[in-house]
This record gives C-alpha cells, sequence and structure tokens, in this order.
C-alpha cells in the first residue's frame, strides 16, 4: 500500500468486521428468496454463514497486512523486481475496424427465439430479480454472472431476446481482442491477426456470442488468463499477477469449467517450480495468485456454495439418470462433426485432417512458446477426463473456452505451410499468409447457416398449431419443450413428460397435437413413448433449428375421437 493511503488498510478491515458481525443470515436469506422453500432458505442461511466467516478472516488479514507495510510495498512473496511490461501498440484503427466487425456480424438476427438453456436463464433467473440471481444455485443452468449482467442488461433496454444476448455479444467481441493479445505477444503479428479474423468470421463464434449463457465469458477469460499468467511469469509485475487472479475468479463465477484453466495452471506452476528447485529460485508469486483467485471465488459462490453441494450430489446431476448418448465420447466427436455442416462420413475425413494439421501447427507454437503451447491443451484435457470420469454429459460447448487457442494452433499451421510454400516454391513473402486467410475465407462461408434458422423455433411450431387448431383439440407440449412453453411462449399449454400422462390426456375427448424437441434424445431416454409417437401421431410440421437436434417436432393424433352419443359429421 502506498505511504498516502495509510489508513485505506485499517478502514477496510473496521468495515468489514462490522458488515460480518451485524448480518444475520436468516434475515439476509428471506431478503434474497423471499419466496423460497424452507429447505433452500436453511442453505441460503448457511451459505451467508460461509461468507460472514469469510468476511471475518478478511477483515483479520487486513489488520496484519496494515501492520506488515513493507512487505505489501515490496509485492507479492517470490516477485521479481524487473522492468514493467511496456505496452503493446496495436494500430488502433485498425483494431477498432475488427471489433466493430466482429459486433454487426453479431447483431444480425440476435433477436430470434431463445432455445431452451436461454429461457430456463431468463425466467428461473433473471425475471426474479437481483436477489435470485446472486442468491439462488437450483440447478447447473445458473451462470451467475452472466445472469447478473443480463439482469442489468434488462432494467436497462427492456425484456428482449437481443437485451438477454447482449452480455454474450460483448464478452464473444472481447475474446477475440483477448485471442489478437495473446497471439500477437506469443506467436507474432501475422499468427494473431489471422486468428482474430478467424473467430471474427466463424459459424460456433458467432452462434455462441448470440447465446444468452456464459460461454464467451468463459472463452474471454480463459484466454485473458493465459495470457496474464505467461506475462506475470516474465515481469513479475505485482498488478498482473492480481489481474490474473481476478481474471480467474470472475471466469469461475462465469462459468464453472473455469476452474479447470486454474488447475491447469496449478499444475504448470509445480512442475515448474519442481524443475527449478535447484537454482534457489522459489517463485511463490504463481502460488499467492491461485490462492488470491481460489479465495475471491470462495467469496463469490460462498451465498450459493451449500445449494451447489446439494445439486450435485444429485443423481444425474449435470448429467442424465439414463445412460443416454451425451454421455459417451464418440458422441462429442459425432456431434462437433456435424456441427461443421457437412456428412458425417466427410467429417470424420475432414476431422482427421484437421487433427493432423492441428497437430503441425501445435508443433510451431511448442516450438515458439512451449509453456503457451501446455496451457492451451491442459485445461481441456483435464475437463474432459473429469466429465468422463464423472459420467457428467461431454457437451462440446464445454469445450468452447479452448476455441481461441484452436483458432491460434490452426492459423499457426496455415502459416507454416504458407512459409514452407515460400521456400519450396519460390513464393514471395508476403503470400506466406495466403493459407491461413483461406482458412479464415473457408470460416465466413460457414456464417450465414447460423442466420437460416432461430436456435430453437418455438414461436414458429406455436403459431402453426394455434392457426390449425380445431374446437375440442388439446395441445400437449412434451418434455423439455413443455416445460419451455409452459413457462414462457405458451402459458396456458401444460407440461406433460410421460407416457402414463399422455395416454391419460387421450382419454379426454377430442384431437391432440403433440410438440416436442431433442427427438433423437427423446428416442434413446424414452423409448415407449417415442414409439407411441412414431406409430399414432401423424407428423405435421418440423421446425428447424441451428441447436443441435433442436427442432420442434408437431404431430397430430391420427384419428380424432368424436364425444359419445355425437353423430358422425
Amino acid at each position: 500500500m502506498r505511504r498516502g493511503c495509510p489508513l485505506l488498510l485499517p478502514l477496510a478491515s473496521v468495515g468489514l468486521l462490522l458488515l460480518a458481525l451485524t448480518a444475520d443470515p436468516p434475515s439476509a436469506a428471506r431478503a434474497l428468496l423471499p419466496h423460497a422453500d424452507p429447505v433452500q432458505v436453511d442453505r441460503v442461511e448457511t451459505g451467508v454463514g460461509i461468507l460472514r466467516a469469510l468476511l471475518l478472516v478478511d477483515a483479520v488479514v487486513l489488520l496484519l497486512l496494515t501492520w506488515m507495510q513493507r512487505g505489501v510495498r515490496h509485492g507479492l512473496p517470490g516477485t521479481k523486481a524487473t522492468r514493467p511490461v511496456e505496452p503493446v501498440a496495436w494500430g488502433g484503427w485498425a483494431v477498432t475496424g475488427l471489433l466493430s466487425a466482429t459486433a454487426l456480424v453479431r447483431l444480425v438476427g440476435i433477436g430470434g427465439d431463445l432455445w431452451m438453456d436461454e429461457v430456463f436463464t431468463l425466467v428461473n433467473y433473471v425475471q426474479p430479480g437481483l436477489g435470485t440471481v446472486v442468491g439462488d444455485f437450483a440447478d447447473d443452468n445458473q451462470h451467475v454472472l452472466y445472469s447478473l449482467l443480463a439482469w442489468a442488461s434488462l432494467q436497462l433496454f427492456g425484456e428482449t431476446a437481443t437485451a438477454l444476448r447482449l452480455p454474450a455479444l460483448a464478452f464473444g467481441v472481447a475474446s477475440v481482442w483477448a485471442t489478437l493479445q495473446l497471439g500477437r505477444r506469443a506467436l507474432g503479428v501475422r499468427e494473431a491477426w489471422c486468428a482474430a479474423a478467424l473467430l471474427a468470421l466463424s459459424y460456433h463464434h458467432v452462434w455462441f456470442s448470440q447465446n444468452a449463457r456464459g460461454y464467451t465469458m468463459l472463452l474471454f477469460a480463459t484466454v485473458l488468463a493465459t495470457d496474464l499468467y505467461l506475462r506475470a511469469r516474465d515481469s513479475g509485475s505485482v498488478r498482473i499477477w492480481v489481474a490474473y487472479a481476478i481474471t480467474l475468479s470472475l471466469g469461475t463465477w462465469a462459468h464453472l469449467t473455469m476452474v479447470f484453466v486454474g488447475a491447469a495452471h496449478a499444475l504448470i506452476t509445480g512442475a515448474l517450480y519442481w524443475r527449478e528447485r535447484g537454482s534457489g529460485s522459489r517463485r511463490l508469486a504463481p502460488v499467492w495468485a491461485l490462492t488470491l483467485a481460489g479465495w475471491v471465488t470462495a467469496h463469490l459462490y460462498a451465498v450459493t456454495l451449500p445449494q451447489m453441494v446439494a445439486y450435485f450430489n444429485q443423481p444425474g446431476a449435470g448429467s442424465t439418470t439414463g445412460g443416454v448418448a451425451w454421455s459417451r465420447p464418440i458422441w462429442l466427436v459425432n456431434e462437433t462433426v456435424r456441427n461443421l455442416g457437412v456428412g458425417l462420413g466427410l467429417g470424420w475425413l475432414g476431422a482427421g485432417g484437421a487433427v493432423a494439421f492441428g497437430a503441425y501447427g501445435l508443433l510451431r507454437v511448442w516450438r515458439r512458446a512451449p509453456l503457451l503451447s501446455v496451457a492451451m491443451l491442459l485445461p481441456s484435457l483435464l475437463g474432459g477426463l473429469t466429465m468422463l470420469a464423472l459420467g457428467r454429459s461431454l457437451w462440446p460447448r464445454f469445450l468452447f473456452g479452448a476455441f481461441g487457442f484452436c483458432a491460434l494452433i490452426a492459423i499457426s499451421g496455415a502459416v507454416g505451410l504458407g512459409d514452407w510454400l515460400t521456400r519450396v516454391r519460390g513464393w514471395r513473402r508476403g503470400w506466406a499468409v495466403a493459407p491461413a486467410l483461406l482458412l479464415v475465407l473457408v470460416s465466413a462461408a460457414t456464417v450465414p447457416r447460423v442466420y437460416r434458422y432461430p436456435k430453437q423455433d418455438y414461436t414458429s411450431a406455436r403459431d402453426y398449431v394455434r392457426g390449425n387448431l380445431a374446437p375440442g383439440d388439446q395441445v400437449v407440449a412434451l418434455h423439455m419443450a413443455g416445460r419451455v412453453y409452459n413457462r414462457y411462449y405458451a402459458t396456458e399449454w401444460d407440461e406433460t413428460s410421460t407416457l402414463d400422462e399422455l395416454t391419460m390426456r387421450r382419454a379426454e375427448k377430442g384431437r391432440i397435437w403433440v410438440l416436442y424437441t431433442l427427438p433423437s434424445y427423446l428416442a434413446e431416454a424414452r423409448p415407449e413413448l417415442a414409439a407411441v409417437l412414431e406409430a399414432e401421431f401423424e407428423l405435421m410440421q418440423v421446425f428447424p433449428g441451428t441447436l443441435g437436434d433442436g427442432q420442434i417436432v408437431v404431430r397430430r393424433s391420427r384419428a380424432p375421437e368424436a364425444p359419445r352419443g355425437a353423430s358422425d359429421r
């Protein structure tokens, strides 16, 4: 702490101490979730108690730091006094143009129908208010930091799909900037700009930048934290280490899989410490930074921690209780290949070529920045193995945090190919980036697919059914589609989840219309229900969407049942 503000630490300590001592967990729990059930209120009370304990420790630590002004002035233990990192000259107009174009591409079609996870985020966490945003963790659909920013966006701009998705768009644009920064520092100008352009004109990146979830935050935090970690190791700057710790914490608050980035950096730190043990250099700064990140994260999740423990201890939490394809590695690969927009066979062939090309690109990154290459691979490896061991669903989106790294690796391989052609074919040096630019153009050609359909077309399916209902007809919305319609798009439609419930509805008078989504999952997880739908209900319409298996299927009972005693029409 600077000598110019000697009272800051003691005042902060006293403030935290008063806050911890005066906070009343029961009152706080009721203020956050006034309509919660008693079990959840008890868990929130426990969480508030945990936060009080953390704040008491904070107060004690700040008092100790007050008495250790010298240590604080000289930085974190283990840091080196080195020259500050010089700012990187970016060419401000070029960067502004790139980021503006990135935002414009993502604004097109951003107001389309919400898909089911976005609907659940809106109705379960954002609509109820700020207390629910920070105090409720009913399931892992809660990306707390995203919910908080989405709530603020809706307060400013009103409740629209665009407003709900604005934080995703903002962090999608920011992740392009972060990739540009990391690439330029580690690999050079050519790779950095081409990788940033590849992200800016990528189907998947545009899709997630229009997805009201925490994934673009995860991507931004992953790239930025990696960049800060490498910079801080080189410079020893306390400010960079603190920025790194805060980035890790906020990234984890946005999406829990960010913990794998911190775990990967901890393993790297341990390996480097072990390798350098004979040199006499302790290099404790990364340890202190990782500890600070964990401590801040504990504060951010303290109130919801008991709810999180209860949720993840449930069978099938974060996955499903059935042995469906979502938890199998082969499904993960097939779904990733399918999203390329080509046939499965051609996709697998292309995927094999991409792996070989990626291996070449990774080798080039390894030769120039070995620590970066390890930091790129390790989080995804840890995350994938953990999800597989726990039997969780292997959603491709859980690996989206590595998307910036994938762009850097792919462009590194393409630039390496261009350099080789320059040497062998005698190309002019400026043509060495031609393969990388070709890769960007191929990626750009996939972007229009984002705009072809909404993620899930609930509105068109609803309007189609309403427009074709006859007097006496019933509407049944099944499982996930039923929950979405009942909570948001058609609140008068009841949710129906099982074959028994559907059978009871069929015993009533009138013709039945059925809407459902995720047909592949339904066929595997509930085959009896899927068989009845196939055999006894006529397919009326399918409304496609860009979400994998997210089409809305509309069926109608084949033979309407006339009321008893009524004459034939």
